[in-house]
Parts: structure tokens; sequence; C-alpha cells
């Protein structure tokens, strides 16, 4: 039998555990990064879009993440061969 993967990154699970605890929806969350629909913040969630490195300052604030390992998460995902020299 074959194991399911989480295909979701860390960064993905952080934005996500984050903005629950906070009591955000994904729509609330669009709005306040600027966008006029939760449909993005849903994608970045589910790892199905990349998470916009120019939005890491505006996360960490809103969701009070630590952007270094938020930063650090993203990079991690996007170029895993950059990840041994973190």
């Amino acid at each position: 039998m074959r194991k399911s993967v989480d295909k979701k990154s860390r960064a993905s699970r952080m934005i996500r555990e984050a903005r629950l605890k906070k009591g955000y929806t994904q729509s609330q969350l669009g709005t306040m990064l600027g966008y006029g629909y939760g449909n993005f913040v849903g994608m970045m969630e589910n790892s199905a879009s990349q998470i916009p490195i120019e939005l890491i300052p505006k996360l960490s604030e809103l969701l009070d993440l630590n952007p270094k390992k938020l930063l650090k998460e993203v990079v991690i995902c996007r170029y895993p061969t950059v990840a041994k020299y973190l």
C-alpha cells in the first residue's frame, strides 16, 4: 500500500496554521494583503501557488510569524539546491 505524501510546504502550513490561530478567513487575509479575493491565499496554503517573497514581511506582520523563518521555508521549497547554504 502506498503512503500518502503531503505535498504542502512547511511555509504553506505555517501560513495556514497562523491564519486559523488569528481567526482570519482566506478572504479576509487576501484583502489585508491587497488582493480582492481569498483564492490566492488558499492557493498559497495548498502549495498550488508559490508564496511571493515580497509578501513575507506583510504576511509575517499580519500573522505574527518570524519573517526569517518564513523566508527560509519559502527558499527551501522554491530553491532546494540552495537550502544547504541556509
